[in-house]
């Protein structure tokens, strides 16, 4: 089954448990395709999720990737795009080249201060070991409920050029209230070697419960 093909049956198996009588949910709180065990209770008031939002489906989808990815020629190429798990994840080009994803956690922010239940979010960053043509990175935060990730803020974009590394202090949410909420944030990066080849490669920030409730 290929990946489209996959989502698309995810998605059609959802489509049950938001329409099942209220009784019956009662009595037999549904659970999502391929949640995992310490997946949120079932939540009624929690909507179906919207374009920007994850499955559970496709969030095992983005982690099976390998993490490390190389240029396959020193121009022009386009390296294999990778997705990891963890929260550190590097890009590597030629004669060593290379690029780390780093998250960092997912915090109650200072700067939140400003706001009567504070804010939270993360300060990303992209590490070379060499001076690169440019760097992009994109951030976008979530929070776990029962059928799997849904989008809270962003995604937030950054580019610099000349540079060997690039830290985002843009994500952040500002928090509703103090309900207990599990956050995850997901990293992409992209960045054009010295030899103008491309890398690209995705971190997980593995996921912190704090007092933040977003609506």
């Amino acid at each position: 089954m290929n990946k489209i093909s996959a989502l698309a049956t995810s998605a059609l198996l959802l489509v049950p448990l938001f329409t099942a009588g209220s009784s019956k949910a009662t009595e037999n709180p549904p659970k999502a395709p391929d949640a995992p065990a310490n997946a949120p209770a079932y939540d009624p008031n929690i909507p179906a999720p919207k374009p920007g939002d994850l499955t559970w489906a496709e969030a095992a989808t983005l982690g099976q990737s390998s993490e490390t990815f190389t240029e396959e020629t020193p121009k022009n190429k386009t390296s294999k795009e990778a997705v990891s798990p963890a929260s550190v994840s590097p890009i590597t080009g030629t004669s060593g080249q290379r690029c780390t994803i780093d998250t960092g956690n997912v915090y109650k922010r200072t700067s939140g201060s400003i706001y009567p239940y504070g804010t939270v979010g993360g300060h990303p960053k992209t590490t070379c070991n060499v001076f690169m043509i440019s760097i992009s990175q994109t951030t976008t935060l979530y929070k776990t409920v029962w059928w799997g990730l849904q989008r809270v803020a962003g995604p937030f974009n950054s580019f610099n050029q000349g540079q060997a590394s690039l830290t985002q202090t843009s994500p952040q949410v500002v928090c509703a209230d103090l309900r207990e909420t599990t956050f995850r944030m997901f990293v992409r990066s992209t960045g054009t070697f010295p030899t103008r080849a491309l890398g690209s490669a995705s971190a997980w920030e593995e996921g912190v419960n704090l007092r933040c409730g977003t609506n």
